[in-house]
């Protein structure tokens, strides 16, 4: 967590909800071991094409990481 917390630090691009989601992802992933799309939907109270997009974002700036239809990880 600490490397993703520098990396947001340098690249004020990454945006607060962006963030938000970042940290969802890793406490879920630190509570359940695994991480799917409909969960973080769940958890932010949000639908899943927000966070499909959320992922997209994440993923072009080497944050998560995820196959398709498959698990997020961080």
């Amino acid at each position: 967590m600490y490397l993703i917390y520098n990396y947001i630090m340098d690249n004020k691009d990454i945006s607060p909800s962006m963030e938000d989601y970042l940290e969802r992802i890793y406490v879920a992933q630190q509570e359940k071991g695994v991480v799917r799309v409909k969960d973080i939907s769940k958890l932010m109270n949000v639908r899943m094409p927000s966070v499909n997009n959320a992922i997209t974002m994440l993923k072009k700036h080497n944050l998560v990481t995820q196959e398709p239809y498959g698990y997020i990880e961080i």
